[in-house]
């Protein structure tokens, strides 16, 4: 395959190495993840078998939404390997070290170490938070919001299958495929999808007939991977908007819970710490509305996934507090949209 830019044609790399693909991700880690993001290259760095006896590629801080820091471990494979024999167990063993608190400390303060022993890494967590609130701050990042993040050179179908039949792999692993273009000297990189847009669920399908049917959760299985005091949180305001609404129904999906009359218009997104609601609203109008919780703005394919041409904003839920204003609010956001 190849990429034509500037009238020049670019031909697709294929990797021999997988060293090789770790090195590219290394060095291009700002511009595919964000500049406001820290990558850690776990292999050189930190030679440790806390994670079930594996090690992974590396550790991802992304700070883009600066209230709600994301933690990835980072694992980077070749296509070409096989998915049964090698990438299943990884992340399995990933997956299983995200289980076990003792281990979650322990990598917490080796990345604490590693971070006070590097005058450039620890500049650049201070950007987000305090000197003397760098290990509180570790910490809560990693026990608070736990993601893998599968880097591949290409698809693999196997990944898919798994999604639809593990919900521990369609809660936690992220998928990107990075691909390497070359001209001489000059390189060009594609990311799919977009890291910033990582979290959406994917686009069904149009031929439907062929689709592989996706596995429906529960909304039981959105709570369960949540604090007690965010699921008590959803529950109050789900009993107050059946109050107003008792004909609304609250639907299961992969990645999110959408409250739907004749057609979606609210969606709860779940983390361990708080909830994420998707509202079909300007982003002014919901800041007007709330006094105890916060609001952020979706980018414009955000938008457009959630809510159509619709404006749209994201609340963030994280207490208990004057949850009437957001029961308010996602009444009226639903009388509008009748």
């Amino acid at each position: 395959m190849s990429v034509f830019y500037n009238n020049k044609q670019y031909s697709e790399l294929i990797y021999s190495l997988e060293a090789d693909f770790e090195k590219d991700i290394m060095q291009n880690s700002k511009p595919f993840f964000g500049f406001n993001s820290i990558y850690i290259d776990a292999k050189k760095k930190i030679g440790t078998t806390a994670l079930g006896g594996a090690i992974p590629d590396g550790f991802l801080f992304n700070f883009s939404d600066k209230d709600n820091p994301e933690f990835y471990l980072v694992e980077v494979e070749l296509s070409k390997h096989s998915f049964w024999d090698h990438i299943f167990p990884q992340i399995t063993k990933f997956l299983a070290f995200f289980q076990n608190q003792d281990k979650i400390n322990e990598l917490v303060g080796k990345i604490y170490n590693l971070i006070d022993d590097d005058q450039e890494l620890k500049d650049g967590f201070v950007k987000y938070t305090d000197k003397s609130e760098i290990f509180k701050f570790i910490k809560d990042i990693i026990e608070n919001n736990q993601n893998i993040l599968l880097i591949l050179d290409n698809e693999k179908e196997e990944i898919e299958e798994v999604m639809e039949t593990y919900s521990e792999w369609a809660d936690t692993v992220k998928k990107l495929v990075v691909k390497k273009y070359t001209l001489e000297d000059d390189n060009i990189y594609s990311v799919h999808p977009d890291f910033q847009d990582i979290e959406l669920p994917e686009i069904p399908p149009e031929d439907t007939r062929t689709a592989r049917p996706l596995v429906v959760k529960t909304e039981d299985d959105h709570l369960n991977r949540t604090s007690q005091q965010i699921r008590d949180v959803y529950l109050k305001i789900k009993a107050g908007l059946l109050q107003y609404y008792p004909s609304i129904t609250f639907n299961a999906k992969t990645t999110y819970i959408s409250i739907a009359n004749s057609y979606n218009i609210v969606y709860f997104r779940f983390t361990r710490k708080d909830i994420g609601i998707v509202l079909a609203i300007e982003e002014d109008e919901a800041k007007k509305a709330l006094q105890k919780h916060s609001v952020t703005s979706l980018i414009a394919r955000h938008q457009i996934f959630w809510t159509g041409k619709r404006p749209s904003c994201e609340l963030h839920i994280n207490n208990g507090d004057d949850i009437k204003e957001v029961i308010d609010l996602i009444v009226r956001v639903i009388k509008e949209n009748q």
